[in-house]
């Protein structure tokens, strides 16, 4: 089963430029899963912080967050295409070297309409390709 069920969302990408120590530009990144579903419209530009703390709690201390941005989208079958795609974190390349398999899972459960505004942070797990975490 993947990730979070009927909420989960699925971050992947083609490759990985690191850009600076904090910044990660996703080339060919895009967002699958069951969550597209019953998902509103993907705005652009936007972003989403992710929230990856419990994960990796033994090895930062504080919060660790990730906030994904995106200049443009387009839906293309199952999947929506992110454009100019940047992931932003203070920890980023000194949690894991991610590459092209890796991916995040993204818990939207807490994201409906109705209680998005109370809730701004999604939980997520950075994944390898056998959808253990990394």
């Amino acid at each position: 089963m993947k990730a979070f069920g009927k909420y989960g969302l699925e971050l992947r990408w083609e490759g990985v430029d690191k850009v600076r120590d904090d910044v990660c530009v996703l080339k060919g990144a895009f967002f699958s899963g069951a969550a597209l579903k019953i998902a509103e419209k993907i705005e652009s530009p936007n972003f989403m912080d992710i929230d990856l703390t419990p994960q990796y709690s033994k090895v930062v201390s504080g919060y660790y967050f990730a906030r994904l941005s995106w200049d443009d989208v387009e839906y293309k079958d199952d999947v929506v295409l992110l454009k100019n795609s940047v992931l932003k974190s203070e920890f980023i390349n000194e949690i894991t070297n991610m590459s092209s398999t890796d991916y995040i899972a993204i818990n939207t459960r807490d994201h409906e309409l109705d209680v998005h505004a109370y809730n701004l942070v999604y939980k997520g797990k950075a994944l390898n390709k056998e959808g253990k975490e990394i």
